[in-house]
């Protein structure tokens, strides 16, 4: 579905490949023009303002790696504007899920991670988007103590790295943290990413 804001969101995708002053500034003025429309239906002026909040990279030159407890803050408000707004916005969603998740609120992470349209993602985004979807929401059930449905949805997630092609996913930083290195499933993953 096309919206107002495609051009925005491809120079949010230029930015993130070029990562020069010039795309960020392009994108910057993109997003002016769309401040004034606040309220709009599509949440997509708050989905990318909410992007470009949870990367600490996006004003600097300099990569800053994670972001903060501030950027996490202002970023989850956002993407909780852009569902507001649109309820269907599932990628405003899945953000809204890392925000909770990197803040380490687990069990508030795994209601909102529930609420993404699977379908969606898995039409509209690579098989690795739907791979870390599933390992994202590995690690919440582990930290919320709930291990038997983890390690269900775990093997799921074995079954890809076992069955795909390694370029299509992404590394199982997830999975990998939240298992002891002498787990069973654990030692898979690292033995197919070696």
């Amino acid at each position: 579905m096309s919206t107002p804001f495609d051009h925005a969101r491809q120079l949010y995708e230029s930015w993130e490949t070029t990562t020069t002053s010039e795309a960020r500034q392009a994108l910057e003025d993109e997003l002016a023009q769309f401040d004034e429309r606040t309220n709009d239906p599509t949440g997509e002026p708050a989905y990318l303002r909410g992007l470009i909040a949870y990367d600490p990279n996006f004003d600097s030159e300099v990569q800053a790696g994670e972001p903060t407890l501030a950027e996490l803050s202002r970023a989850l408000q956002l993407f909780e504007r852009a569902i507001q707004l649109n309820p269907n916005h599932y990628m405003a969603r899945m953000y809204a899920g890392h925000c909770l998740h990197d803040q380490k609120h687990y069990a508030e992470a795994l209601i909102v991670y529930e609420q993404v349209d699977v379908e969606r993602l898995r039409a509209d985004y690579p098989l690795w988007r739907y791979v870390k979807w599933l390992e994202l929401k590995v690690e919440c059930l582990m930290r919320t103590e709930r291990q038997e449905e983890a390690l269900a949805l775990l093997a799921q997630v074995l079954a890809y790295y076992e069955t795909e092609p390694p370029e299509e996913l992404a590394y199982p930083v997830e999975a990998l943290r939240c298992l002891p290195t002498d787990h069973p499933m654990a030692r898979r993953l690292l033995a197919l990413q070696a």
